[in-house]
């Protein structure tokens, strides 16, 4: 009885995650983020997977950037040019910063 309850923690929490990710990659999506950033390629902007991988997966290091409390870490040289577009990230409410932070720290 007790594998089978953790068995439907584990499959609840991943479907958390993949709601989580599912709304993130909308906000993704219609902030404009997949102008200068795709998946796994760098293009424009680095790469979500890039990202991710700086990041170390660290929702909270990734929020502070996002709320211009932390420098980049990630192509600082070109930070210029994405800051108008960063910018709008400020403006967002935490709980949308979190859901497009899971969505990205997920590649």
């Amino acid at each position: 009885m007790l594998k089978k309850g953790f068995l439907l923690l584990v499959f609840w929490l991943g479907l958390s995650n993949l709601a989580l990710a599912t709304e993130g990659e909308k906000l993704f999506h219609l902030r404009g983020c997949s102008g200068c950033h795709e998946a796994t390629k760098d293009s424009v902007g680095p790469a979500l997977s890039t990202i991710s991988q700086k990041y170390n997966r660290d929702l909270n290091r990734l929020m502070k950037f996002f709320k211009g409390q932390a420098d980049p870490i990630i192509w600082p040289d070109k930070f210029r040019i994405m800051e108008p577009f960063m910018n709008m990230l400020k403006q967002m409410d935490d709980k949308d910063l979190k859901v497009l932070g899971e969505y990205i720290l997920s590649f």
